[in-house]
């Protein structure tokens, strides 16, 4: 996400610091999220793209079983 103008860098800031601040205060993703009242896909993209999480494994589901 590339922000442009004269407030880019300092909303940017601000975008770091809530989704940091959330983190700090919940267990986890989906709590932090519910307190920004975003889903927690939404947070986990945005906090992802800070590198405040790490990334996630995916679940790979063996059908042939």
């Amino acid at each position: 996400r590339v922000l442009i103008g004269r407030y880019g860098a300092s909303l940017v800031n601000q975008e770091r610091e809530r989704l940091e601040s959330a983190l700090k205060s919940h267990n986890d993703t989906e709590s932090a999220a519910a307190s920004l009242g975003m889903s927690r896909s939404t947070f986990y993209r945005r906090a992802k793209e800070f590198g405040l999480v790490k990334e996630r494994k995916q679940k790979t589901v063996n059908l042939y079983q």
